[in-house]
């Protein structure tokens, strides 16, 4: 806990200096008055701090024993560093804690009780307007996949990237397409994204699509309170230790997720966000021959969220 705790505080202090430098930059405001039209259509809820908790009990593995229940928590600071009126970079600082609490397997060589799984992440990104309608970004992921318990091995360090162009076409329609370097689908590889930005005449109605890793539509309200469904494709694999013998094991988590939620505007500068679904085709995989549980797939399982997204 006390490790958790001093990450955290890390992640503050880098916040804050940060943010000190980057609201001193005067080419926020060229950069805002040039393309703000253009990134609220590209990305209509921006926030800087994220905390977000989620539930989901009951997850049982298709056709075998295990069980788990999945309490995860995680927390987001995002910095804007505007550089001129056409290039914009930022960094990221993610940390994700996933506690599993798992029905004991008897006999399983992968037998366990509770387990925490964590990420933390710094992610760099730049963005630049070749054109007022042309818009090119990448960004590069620095993190550590594990459970922490021990000194971190070569292993628990992952590196991932995203690189995208996006063309704006119409007042209220973007295209956009782009590479992706996860392990969303499996072990880390390339995947091509491409999808659409669309935004009604009233500019009540958003179509957010980035395949294959996310659909989804949102509808405004007058007070600008956002509904939205939604279905997201996420991955990783965390180097753990696990079991009586305390074996080293990658463990595969990918999830698939459908829901519907509500982002709740309390001010300008904050808003509470809830969310309820289920998983649907999720996998998690224990990594290791002869595991005796979680060799792939997952049943459906329920899920609620509740979240803050604040602006500075």
């Amino acid at each position: 806990m006390q490790y958790n705790l001093k990450i955290l505080r890390a992640f503050v202090a880098c916040f804050m200096l940060l943010a000190s430098t980057a609201s001193a930059n005067e080419a926020a405001r060229a950069f805002v008055d040039a393309h703000g039209s253009f990134m609220r259509l590209f990305s209509p809820s921006v926030s800087n701090v994220n905390v977000r908790y989620l539930t989901q009990p009951g997850n049982e593995e298709d056709d075998g024993p295990g069980e788990f229940d999945l309490q995860l928590l995680s927390v987001g600071l995002s910095v804007p560093i505007p550089i001129s009126v056409d290039w914009m970079g930022g960094v990221n600082m993610d940390y994700e804690a996933r506690r599993y609490n798992f029905e004991q397997v008897q006999g399983a060589a992968t037998a366990t009780g509770n387990e925490s799984l964590h990420k933390v992440a710094f992610t760099g990104r730049l963005s630049y307007f070749v054109l007022p309608k042309l818009m090119t970004m990448v960004a590069v992921q620095f993190g550590i996949y594990s459970d922490l318990d021990e000194s971190l091995e070569s292993d628990d360090y992952k590196v991932f990237g995203r690189g995208m162009a996006v063309y704006r076409w119409k007042e209220n329609r973007q295209f956009l397409g782009g590479l992706l370097v996860s392990e969303d689908f499996g072990d880390t590889r390339v995947i091509p994204l491409f999808g659409i930005r669309a935004r009604s005449t009233d500019g009540r109605w958003h179509t957010s699509l980035t395949l294959p890793v996310e659909a989804r539509l949102g509808y405004f309200t007058k007070g600008k309170s956002e509904v939205y469904g939604g279905l997201w494709l996420s991955g990783a694999q965390y180097h753990a230790r696990l079991g009586p013998a305390d074996t080293a094991l990658d463990v595969k988590v990918h999830e698939r997720r459908v829901g519907l939620g509500l982002n709740l505007l309390l001010s300008k500068k904050l808003v509470v966000n809830l969310e309820a679904g289920t998983s649907l085709g999720s996998e998690f995989e224990f990594d290791v021959p002869n595991a005796g549980q979680f060799s792939g797939g997952l049943e459906s399982a329920p899920y609620l969220a509740i979240g803050l997204k604040g602006r500075i």
